[in-house]
Formats: structure tokens, sequence, C-alpha cells
């Protein structure tokens, strides 16, 4: 009966998307679920993950066209520390997005392993995930170009470690580009705001005044002093409570937690934090510039040591078997009759 279910499920996902095969459901969110799936063209295979719109969302109009736009926007985005959205499109009433499957976790995932003074990073490894980060808002910033090959000044606007993925090969990927804008512009009285997020939007932003690429600038600052001090910045117990310290506490010198942090790094963080975005970095490029002028920030085998930690992680137990389970879908949906 139990593989009955699951063949009457795989057959329906099927249906819906043809060339798309589904393998497991990754998670769901408040405007849709994502999915590993794989896509299938006479013999060719390519894994793939799959953003659908839920379905009381494919019927606002404003909404689809914020995220057909944004969708769209988000494929001109082609840099190795993004990840690559590949298709959007309709099935039936169904809305989805198809991008690039990076093998590893969400960085929020390595930073909940490596909280406390006995398991931080060390600060090359904090510095080259910081400079990838940056790399990458730098392109969408200021290289990626539109059809009349102008300028197309992408700004992520939901920087945070949930939409920041790291892989087993040492891959840093900014994901989600344009994906919460269109969420906040199309159908904020349908969703409800992922938790934890607030706790990185730079304070700007919090307030609806204008924002600039200086606004993607600030989470990554919250996120290099938490990977440095091993615990939350603003995170509260509540959302108003978060918006509260993100507005107005002071913010500690990230030596405080971390006693044998250079004092040039506690500057940096200071500048990358201030709450007046003209007293920020100017550019990505020159955050990452100054991030990597730091005491202890480079080395050379970062990548290979940031894959490791990633592979270490995701081979518990529980994501072993999590594993064995997605075996056993595969095997289930590829077959033909």
């Amino acid at each position: 009966m139990r593989r009955a279910i699951l063949r009457a499920e795989v057959a329906r996902e099927q249906d819906l998307f043809g060339k798309y095969r589904v393998v497991r459901e990754i998670a769901q969110g408040g405007w849709g679920r994502c999915q590993r799936r794989c896509t299938v063209r006479r013999g060719f295979e390519r894994r793939v993950a799959i953003k659908r719109v839920h379905s009381h969302l494919s019927g606002q109009a404003r909404f689809i066209e914020a995220f057909r736009r944004e969708a769209e926007l988000s494929a001109r985005l082609a840099h190795p520390n993004i990840v690559l959205v590949l298709d959007f499109g309709r099935v039936g009433a169904a809305y989805y997005l198809a991008m690039e499957l990076v093998d590893g976790a969400p960085l929020a995932m390595l930073m909940a392993a490596h909280e406390g003074p006995e398991r931080r990073l060390p600060l090359s490894l904090i510095g080259f995930i910081g400079r990838e980060i940056l790399m990458g808002l730098y392109h969408a910033h200021e290289v990626a170009r539109g059809a009349d090959g102008g300028p197309l000044r992408v700004v992520h606007r939901d920087v945070c470690p949930q939409n920041v993925l790291v892989s087993r090969n040492g891959e840093v990927k900014l994901s989600d580009f344009g994906v919460a804008r269109a969420m906040r512009e199309g159908a904020a009285a349908f969703t409800s705001s992922t938790a934890g997020h607030v706790a990185y939007m730079a304070p700007e932003q919090a307030r609806g005044a204008p924002t600039s690429v200086r606004a993607d600038l600030f989470p990554v600052g919250v996120i290099l002093w938490e990977l440095c001090a091993g615990k939350r910045l603003f995170l509260r117990d509540n959302e108003p409570a978060t918006l509260l310290a993100l507005t107005s506490a002071e913010v500690p010198r990230a030596s405080e937690s971390r006693g044998e942090l250079p004092r040039e790094w506690d500057a940096f963080l200071a500048r990358a934090l201030s709450r007046e975005p003209e007293r920020r970095f100017g550019s990505a490029r020159e955050m990452a510039e100054a991030l990597f002028d730091l005491p202890g920030a480079r080395g050379e085998l970062c990548a290979a040591e940031l894959g490791s930690l990633v592979e270490e992680m995701l081979s518990s137990p529980e994501e072993r078997r999590v594993r064995a389970d997605d075996v056993a879908t595969v095997e289930l949906s590829s077959g033909r009759g």
C-alpha cells in the first residue's frame, strides 16, 4: 500500500511537470515548495532544484508578475558564487522556478554546528566565506548586464545564512536573488515572513527607507560577526524585539566573545555594521578587498577545508538515513511503467 501511494504521488508529479521527475522534497516555505528533480530528455539527465509557488498564490496576478519579472532578472546572474536560474514556467496553474542543485547545505546549518567558543571556524575560513559572498554580490551589483547591455544593478535584499549555500566541493553560492522582493511586493498579505531573516536586514530596509547596494553589505557584516563570535548578534525571542535590537541596540565588539581576534577585525566589522549606509563600505568589491587584508583572513586550502566540514556535517547518521530515502525514491520514480 505504501509503495502504491508513493507511485501515485510520483505519477502526479510527472503529469504536472512533464520534463521534470521528482526525487524528493527538500523544504517548504512561505511562498512555495522546494523539490529535488531530474530533467530527462532522451537519456540526458540533470538534477535541479524546483521551487513551486503555493496554489493559493498562483491566483494572485500581482505576485505572479513580480515573481516572473524577478525570475527573468535572476536568470541573467551567471557567476560561480550565485545559484544559477535555469528555467521558469507554468504547467497548468502551477508556476515554478528551476535552479542548479547545490550538493551541500545552507550556511545557517554550518553556523549552527560551529557555535560556541570550542567550535568556532578559523579566521581564514571566515574570510574565505565572506569574500565569496561579496564577490557574488559584486557581480549582481556592478557586473551583470541586461539584454540592452546596460547594468542591471540587482540588489538581493534578503542576504542571510539561509540564502547562502555551501557545498561539499567548498563552493559558496548566494540563492534567492529577487525572490524575496517579489514576495514582498506582490503578495505580502498572503505569506508569512521567514523567521530569522529580519535579524540580517539592513536598518534602513527595516524602516522602509530607500535602499542601495549597501543594504546588501550590512547583512554580510552580521554574518561575519556571528562567524567570528560564534553566536547570534541581533536575534531575540520575537520579531519586535529583534527589530529593536537591529535598529538601536549597541553592537558589541566580536573580540569580546573571541579574545584572540585582532583589533583590525573589530574595526572592519564596526564599519560593515554601521547603521548609517554612507559609513559602510562603498561597494561589495571594496569590502571584499578590506576583508582580504585582515590578519588571518587568508588561506591556501580554504575551499577544500570548507568542503570537508560540509561533508562531515552531512555525514551524520540522520543525514545518511535521509539520503537512503532519497535513493529509494529515485529508483521508484525512474520506472517507465
